[in-house]
């Protein structure tokens, strides 16, 4: 996942807010080819980043209808926002683990 995007070990939690959508959007791909695949089983590492994906993708959702719109209000942009550094963050945690027992440095 995110070795296609340049990140490696103990990058600052601002290159992957930089890369959120796209490595949101690689969570949400293996986690569709595992479970169409048959196998449906996941890491309760990689569930924990399930669990931060899937409210900032779709906060991140809401935000960009309301975009669209002309709409968005404060909470909304609040909301996306807090969602994607959860999920940066997480994904930061999940990533440096993968590599830490890869030997990657």
């Amino acid at each position: 996942m995110g070795k296609d995007r340049g990140i490696r070990m103990n990058r600052p939690i601002d290159e992957y807010l930089k890369h959120a959508d796209a490595l949101a959007q690689d969570v949400v791909n293996v986690w569709g080819s595992n479970w169409e695949g048959g196998k449906g089983y996941f890491t309760p590492e990689f569930k924990v980043l399930l669990d931060r994906t899937f409210p900032y993708w779709e906060a991140k959702r809401t935000a960009e209808n309301h975009r669209e719109f002309g709409t968005v209000s404060r909470k909304v942009a609040a909301a996306e926002h807090d969602t994607r550094l959860t999920f940066a963050q997480a994904y930061k945690t999940f990533w440096e683990r993968h590599e830490e027992l890869e030997g990657v440095h």
